[in-house]
């Protein structure tokens, strides 16, 4: 069984507004990545872009159990 997942691809204006948040970051590199872009720190990706969705890596739980309940949150990537 071959599954397909289709991937939003982010406009020119979300790939620059990414761009221009994270190109002040000491380090911080931005790769393409499967029709969309990421930004990595000494190789691993903490940032990326889904479409026009934002995700960032999040450094525990609790932070994620904080922002859970935020408006315009949510899991990043594809829907499984």
């Amino acid at each position: 069984m071959v599954l397909t997942v289709q991937i939003p691809k982010p406009s020119d204006s979300d790939k620059a507004a990414f761009i221009a948040v994270i190109a002040p970051m000491e380090g911080a590199v931005v790769k393409p990545m499967f029709s969309n872009i990421g930004a990595f720190v000494n190789g691993h990706m903490f940032a990326g872009l889904f479409g026009s969705d934002l995700g960032v890596k999040l450094l525990d739980a609790d932070t994620m159990a904080e922002l859970v309940d935020t408006p315009g949150t949510g899991p990043f990537g594809p829907a499984e």
